[in-house]
């Protein structure tokens, strides 16, 4: 993949030493995802794909997940910096992700949230993606997990039109 620029980033492939800087510095992100340990562990015989957003030349969001199945590729964490927020970064990112795993060949993606993200559940909702599963919370309704997917192939793929 080469590097997508947007209005407010340029979105391009990135490595996990750059992918763990700006991951230590999104605050909702758990230390123990945020790790080289759990980097290496979650990627063990997976095929990853990492992407970074720069906003003059800085990294200021990231989207990582890999390759679940012969047909989807799982979501696994993304994040951007507070400084970046609302202004278009995430959704850039999931944009040139699901573009690269259509590219790729891949017919469906799917990502996890927590009820405890209404604005992640929300840009999910709004870029056709449809809630397919839900895990129990034991620690509570926000930390319940749901399950979304968006299938990439087919007569109800409809790539985005506004931006968002």
């Amino acid at each position: 993949m080469t590097s997508h620029e947007t209005r407010h980033c340029v979105i391009s492939p990135g490595t996990f030493d750059e992918v763990l800087d700006v991951a230590k510095r999104v605050p909702e992100l758990l230390p123990d995802h945020v790790s080289r340990q759990a980097f290496e562990e979650r990627f063990k015989d997976r095929m990853p794909h990492l992407l970074v957003a720069r906003h003059d030349e800085q990294i200021v969001g990231f989207k990582m997940g890999y390759v679940l199945s012969n047909d989807t590729f799982y979501s696994w964490l993304g994040g951007v910096l507070p400084s970046a927020r609302h202004q278009g970064v995430a959704s850039a990112l999931m944009e040139a992700q699901e573009n690269w795993v259509q590219q790729a060949g891949y017919n469906r993606i799917e990502v996890k949230s927590m009820n405890r993200y209404p604005a992640m559940i929300g840009m999910m909702l709004r870029r056709g993606y449809q809630i397919v599963g839900i895990e129990n919370a034991e620690e509570g309704p926000e930390t319940l997990k749901i399950l979304f997917r968006k299938d990439l192939k087919g007569p109800e793929f409809t790539p985005p039109t506004d931006g968002q």
